[in-house]
């Protein structure tokens, strides 16, 4: 019978790529066969805001304080393909700071495939910040890092809250935030911005207006440093206002957006000072 995460019979199974950190080829296997693993079965699937992946592929595993993540769809016979996937994130992360320092990447053999396998520590997703101020901050600095890094190396990241993540029992307003997805796209699109600003919404029915127009000033001081010049502003307004949303959330959005277009003197000094180039800055 086909498990649903994939398992080693032994250590001839795990071949590490990069470096191994504090995991090596024993510790991988101890943790994958260990008896107290949780196959996350419930956060597979998942097409609510709750936490988890809407990919059925995907497979998920947690041990010991660690996540192990993979996809059904890229098992191989051979463990070429898999290898050139995980050589092509390897590379990204020796270039820029993504995803966090401990996560690792190895092949795993297992019922005569090979398996493209990530493991990381165990870290609370930013849809698991329930206190809105404090998750809107993190949230615009996630999508201020993501224009960056579309625009200065073509790389496009999944922006939904459930992909990002800090450090469990961290201040979410200092931790660094981490990409916890193993999914790389091409540059984003002005309109995926938009549905990533937008789609917070209808997640959120207990906020007011005045929430919103908050959302829109934090969004205009953490993004203004990467938007270049009054013809793109324009262009992001007209998505925003393009991205289909219920009409009993017509108020919310127009109350974002004018606090997007507002650029008050709070806002120029937050846009002139805004911090660096790395996620680790986002959250402060």
């Amino acid at each position: 019978m086909t498990a649903w995460f994939p398992r080693p019979s032994s250590s001839a199974d795990i071949r590490l790529l990069g470096a191994s950190g504090e995991l090596g080829v024993d510790e991988l296997l101890t943790l994958l066969q260990s008896p107290t693993a949780v196959e996350w079965r419930d956060k597979v699937g998942v097409i609510s805001p709750a936490e988890g992946s809407a990919k059925a592929s995907t497979r998920l595993l947690a041990s010991g304080g660690w996540v192990f993540k993979t996809d059904t769809g890229q098992a191989e016979p051979s463990r070429g393909g898999p290898q050139i996937r995980i050589a092509r994130l390897l590379q990204v992360a020796s270039r820029v700071e993504i995803w966090h320092p401990d996560k690792r990447w190895f092949l795993l053999r297992s019922e005569d495939r090979w398996w493209p396998v990530s493991v990381c520590p165990q870290l609370l997703t930013l849809r698991a910040i329930t206190d809105w101020r404090r998750f809107s901050r993190s949230w615009s600095g996630v999508i201020a890092r993501a224009i960056e890094l579309s625009r200065h190396h073509n790389i496009g990241l999944d922006l939904g809250p459930a992909n990002f993540a800090i450090e469990a029992g961290l201040d979410p307003a200092a931790a660094p935030i981490w990409y916890i997805d193993d999914e790389l796209y091409p540059a984003l699109e002005l309109s995926e911005i938009a549905a990533a600003i937008v789609n917070r919404i209808p997640e959120q029915p207990a906020l007011d207006d005045d929430d919103w127009y908050d959302f829109g000033q934090e969004l205009r001081g953490r993004l203004e440093p990467y938007i270049a010049g009054p013809w793109q502003w324009s262009e992001l307004f007209l998505q925003i206002g393009d991205v289909p949303l219920a009409t009993s959330h017509d108020e919310a959005r127009a109350a974002l957006l004018t606090g997007l277009r507002e650029l008050d003197d709070k806002v120029a000094f937050a846009a002139s000072s805004a911090s660096g180039w790395r996620i680790v800055d986002l959250g402060r």
